[in-house]
């Protein structure tokens, strides 16, 4: 199949397989699902029950985003992966912990402390990586 008939989602995968082995995680096998994900989010990442498996979904307007963006929230998923055994100590805690508020503070406490640590490695690395290439098909009549 040739590149002008992928599928946006489809040049994404080989843009997150680039980005993934760019990262150190050539492991890991990402599928880059055609659902999107909540509106809330600008993309989402999901380890998989197999080791080094892992689905990530975009916004439905992604494609739509400026590339520096993409890059972006690309690499901000993808580094989730390099904290996704951290996750399973994290429900092993929330399963000791007895009683719902102690349960509850324990998880917004660690996916709060995620999310920063996330967020500030991703910013060191996405400017160190590169831009995608036209993901989205021009339409006819478009430059």
């Amino acid at each position: 199949m040739t590149r002008a008939r992928l599928s946006p989602h489809q040049r994404l995968g080989a843009y997150v397989a680039t980005l993934a082995s760019m990262m150190g995680l050539e492991r890991w096998r990402v599928d880059v699902e055609t659902e999107p994900c909540a509106e809330e989010n600008a993309a989402t990442i999901n380890p998989g029950s197999e080791f080094y498996t892992a689905s990530l979904r975009v916004a439905a307007d992604f494609f739509d985003k400026p590339r520096e963006e993409q890059r972006d929230t690309i690499t901000h998923e993808l580094t989730h992966l390099w904290l996704w055994r951290f996750e399973e100590v994290h429900d092993l805690m929330r399963a000791a912990v007895r009683g719902k508020g102690r349960v509850s503070l324990l998880s917004q406490s660690y996916e709060q402390a995620e999310e920063y640590a996330v967020d500030g490695i991703s910013r060191a690395w996405a400017q160190r990586l590169p831009l995608p290439s036209a993901l989205k098909a021009k339409r006819r009549g478009e430059g």
